[in-house]
C-alpha cells in the first residue's frame, strides 16, 4: 500500500515540475528576448561611443 501512495505522489510531483517548468520556459524566454534587445542594443551604444572615442583619440 505504500508504493501505490508513493507511487501516486511521484506522478503527482512530476506533473507539477512538468507545468512549474513549462511555465518558467516561457517566461524566461520572454525575459531572455527583452534581455537580449536590451543588451544588444546597451552593446550597441557602448560599440558606437567606442568608435566615436576612437576617432576622437
Amino acid at each position: 500500500m505504500k508504493n501505490l501512495e508513493l507511487f501516486g505522489v511521484q506522478e503527482l510531483e512530476k506533473k507539477c515540475l512538468i507545468s512549474v517548468e513549462g511555465g518558467v520556459d516561457s517566461i524566461s524566454e520572454g525575459f531572455g528576448y527583452v534581455i537580449g534587445a536590451v543588451v544588444g542594443t546597451a552593446f550597441g551604444f557602448i560599440v558606437n561611443a567606442g568608435k566615436l572615442a576612437a576617432r576622437v583619440i
